[in-house]
């Protein structure tokens, strides 16, 4: 799954936004009570542009950007005269998809900020090329241009806009100059496409060549290099583009291609229309954004992309991730539950609603979303292994094995990834049968030397058993290289200088550990049995009670520990003065 991040970037345009305070300093009428520190309220009053700014910020710290922007549009048409509260509005329309009310509403101060004036010439920009506008439209990308001249955004569109207003020499003029080496790259291909658009088939011929490499580069361009090659007749060449990308980064569109290239069929990709390709734009600015962690302007571009073009599947993906990186799960999951069967992007998009039902603890709608995929696919080898993780999850293990055996027995394990092998190994490691978990992850291994969650898996069951405890040290260091700042790594390595006797070293790691991961049981236990060591019993047994609290603690650790909170209670009872020798010395390695 995408990795959750934090709600509002430092520098993010919402917060800077709708976060600030003094917000209404414009009315001092609306201005909170002196000394009130906490509002409170059940419902805003439809009159109160102050209860529907408190409702709309509240939203915009929930990620939601829906509310948030009935809420502040609400509140800004109460006080008309707000200018600041009328910014924040119009960036909550943007935000939340609705362009009408945004284009309406967009801020015509010239003392608004610059980028909230750019935004809005976007928007009416946009809005102009829905409308078959687009002299109308260019000026306002012009004067968006005139604000910031190496906006991203406005410079890869104005090449379109001038092909739509029939301006094609200005439209070829060239990929735009910019320190911005995205924007000069996606400006190329916009030349290349725009060439071919006009007919000009060797100028976009030699921007394709020029642009597709093979390697991670050829992923971004290759696709549309080989939909050229494939209107060309050149199919060959446009197969061997499209096996490329799939062994680097495989996605569903590529998948097609290269199925429909290897059954004969004659259909080819179509060119895409002005506005069609102007949608295209936008989307790419959106994932462009997106990479470099500016999650609302990402929203931005992408919600115009949508409005120009409601119909891309492939955008309501990205959408639910945005809002899924901004907090807004529950909207996620819409988006992804309203895509057809009948799209290409139908499986991705019910294997992020199941794995978002997962994360919010709905395990069995997860499982049930993913077991009726698996109907369709059965082969399908990602969704058994991401089946079992479910089953992992609810501690239902044995089930978790028994669903990638029955697939092995139906189809073998000639096609297993370093996941499917690795969670064979978890599963197996579970259940307690070492042998075959250490046999699993090895193969794992094999494929993947370098994963620094195979490597940990491998070198802590090694210390854990106290075997070969130096050679999994090695492992986990090396796993540590790749994710130094894992709290369970840090844990791993700390275990293994305990189980050498040198607490210490054992004590600098787990503290390091807890600080990262304070509310994980193991290494609470962990801790407290250093301590222990070290003859530090009051914090020791401390640990071990806070092992008691924390939620998902196994029976087996429980068991542990309060079978070690009894032990030190009958020798603190007896007055024994010191603590008996670390469990490392006494332990008995378990049987497979």
């Amino acid at each position: 799954m995408d990795q959750i991040l934090p709600r509002f970037s430092r520098n993010s345009l919402v917060a800077g936004l709708l976060l600030t305070a003094g917000i209404f300093s414009a009315n001092p009428a609306l201005a909170a009570p002196a000394g009130e520190g906490r509002v409170k309220f059940a419902k805003a009053s439809p009159n109160s542009a102050y209860g529907e700014y408190l409702v709309g910020k509240y939203a915009v710290s929930r990620g939601d950007t829906m509310v948030a922007a009935e809420s502040l549009i609400s509140a800004a048409k109460a006080d008309p005269l707000n200018e600041s509260l009328r910014e924040k509005a119009f960036i909550a329309a943007l935000l939340s998809g609705d362009i009408d009310y945004a284009v309406s509403s967009r801020p015509t101060n010239s003392e608004s900020p610059r980028y909230i004036q750019a935004l809005g010439d976007l928007a009416v920009a946009v809005d102009y090329i829905k409308a078959n506008k687009p002299a109308k439209a260019g000026e306002a990308l012009d004067e968006m241009l005139a604000l910031q001249s190496q906006n991203r955004t406005g410079a890869l569109l104005r090449p379109w806009v001038y092909a739509l207003d029939s301006k094609w020499d200005q439209a070829l003029s060239g990929a735009p100059q910019s320190r911005d080496r995205l924007l000069s790259l996606f400006g190329a291909l916009d030349q290349a496409v725009l060439s071919e658009i006009r007919g000009k088939t060797d100028e976009a011929e030699a921007l394709y060549k020029e642009l597709y490499q093979p390697g991670a580069v050829g992923v971004f361009f290759g696709p549309s290099y080989g939909a050229f090659l494939e209107r060309r007749g050149r199919k060959d060449e446009a197969l061997k583009i499209y096996q490329d990308i799939a062994a680097i980064s495989p996605d569903v569109l590529t998948e097609q291609s290269i199925i429909r290239i290897q059954s004969g069929s004659s259909d080819k990709p179509p060119l895409p229309s002005l506005k069609q390709g102007i949608a295209d734009t936008l989307f790419m600015s959106a994932t462009l954004y997106l990479t470099e962690q500016q999650v609302e302007m990402a929203l931005t571009s992408l919600r115009l992309s949508l409005y120009l073009n409601p119909d891309q599947d492939r955008a309501k993906i990205l959408l639910g991730q945005i809002h899924g990186k901004m907090r807004d799960f529950n909207y996620a999951q819409k988006v992804w539950a309203e895509i057809e069967p009948n799209s290409p992007f139908y499986r991705e998009a019910r294997m992020r609603l199941a794995w978002s039902l997962n994360d919010h603890d709905q395990k069995d709608q997860a499982f049930e979303i993913l077991a009726n995929l698996s109907k369709v696919d059965p082969q399908n080898l990602d969704l058994t292994v991401q089946m079992a993780d479910i089953l992992r999850a609810q501690s239902k293990y044995q089930s978790g094995l028994d669903l990638i055996r029955d697939r092995v027995k139906t189809y073998g394990d000639g096609d297993f990834t370093w996941q499917a092998w690795f969670m064979q190994a978890v599963l197996y490691d579970q259940l307690g049968q070492w042998d075959m978990a250490e046999s699993a992850v090895k193969k794992a291994k094999a494929l993947a030397p370098d994963r620094p969650e195979v490597l940990n898996f491998l070198g802590y069951g090694w210390i854990e058993r106290n075997m070969h405890v130096k050679d999994g040290m090695e492992l986990v260091r090396k796993a540590l290289e790749a994710d130094p700042k894992s709290g369970a790594m840090m844990d791993s390595l700390g275990w293994g200088y305990y189980r050498l006797g040198e607490y210490d070293q054992a004590l600098d790691w787990i503290e390091q550990a807890i600080l990262l991961e304070p509310s994980d049981p193991e290494v609470n236990e962990h801790l407290g049995d250093v301590y222990r060591a070290l003859g530090r019993g009051d914090e020791a047994r401390y640990q071990w009670q806070r092992v008691l609290t924390l939620e998902g603690a196994s029976e087996k650790q429980l068991a542990s520990v309060k079978q070690k909170l009894g032990d030190t209670e009958v020798k603190a009872k007896s007055t024994v003065a010191s603590v008996d020798a670390p469990a490392s010395a006494k332990v008995v390695t378990p049987k497979p």
